[in-house]
């Protein structure tokens, strides 16, 4: 792989929006769980919502993987700015 530096790099983020759409619904049952005091729920919607985050990086590693390489979290923390911006209907 090319090692000189990146200026950017074009992805389809289509293969993502399965993920969207499972992390929202996931997230959307802990926020309810809280706040309704369900705290018996917490714990495994908290374990569903990061092994559902985990596999998410992973193909967004794959994605990226003929430009970019990069780690675990480092694709977790890409994914989550990924989502936020499709959440807010940014143009990706």
């Amino acid at each position: 792989m090319d090692q000189s530096p990146l200026d950017s790099a074009l992805i389809k983020t289509s293969p993502l929006r399965p993920f969207f759409a499972d992390y929202a619904i996931i997230c959307d049952n802990f926020y309810t769980a809280a706040r309704g005091g369900e705290i018996y729920r917490l714990e495994t919607l908290d374990a569903g919502r990061k092994a559902l985050h985990d596999e998410a990086a992973e193909s967004l590693m794959s994605l990226l993987s003929p430009v970019l390489l990069t780690d675990l979290p480092t694709a977790r923390r890409l994914f989550t700015l990924i989502y936020v911006l499709h959440m807010r209907d940014i143009n990706l």
